[in-house]
């Protein structure tokens, strides 16, 4: 589904998608970049697949990972960056220190499922009001044809 489509806050579906301060959101969503934080007040990206996310960068539990805007890796919490991954059990963890306010965007998590076939899920991280349009041209035109 294209994230020009979207609702932005659906149903979570095919046990995939986004948890935050007790509330779950699908992919797509629009969520205030402030209202993340470290630890328990993290966002986690979700999967069905039990076996995923344990482990440090190497091996086969080392699977999962957060992209930037621009595309590039989001690194390991260790490395004192102020957005920050770390993974746990079924879930990839974006961090948020230091009252970062930017950058802001349309962040991916790529995750697996339960086949082990890697997903991505956008979530759209904003800092104040949400923009009224919600994403711009060129991100919906990549939406479209993209093959999620």
């Amino acid at each position: 589904m294209c994230c020009c489509l979207d609702n932005h806050f659906g149903p979570l579906s095919l046990g995939h998608g986004f948890f935050l301060a007790g509330s779950l959101y699908s992919t797509n969503s629009a969520i205030n970049l402030a209202s993340i934080g470290v630890d328990i007040n993290a966002l986690r990206c979700l999967t069905p697949l039990t076996s995923c996310c344990r482990g440090s960068d190497t091996g086969t539990s080392a699977l999962g990972i957060w992209r930037y805007p621009d595309r590039s890796l989001v690194l390991s919490r260790s490395d004192g960056t102020i957005i920050s991954r770390t993974r746990g059990p079924s879930s990839v963890i974006l961090h948020r220190t230091n009252n970062a306010v930017s950058p802001t965007g349309v962040y991916t998590c790529e995750i697996p499922d339960t086949n082990g076939t890697i997903k991505q899920l956008d979530v759209y991280l904003y800092v104040g009001q949400l923009p009224g349009q919600f994403f711009n041209e060129s991100y919906c035109s990549m939406c479209q044809s993209s093959s999620y």
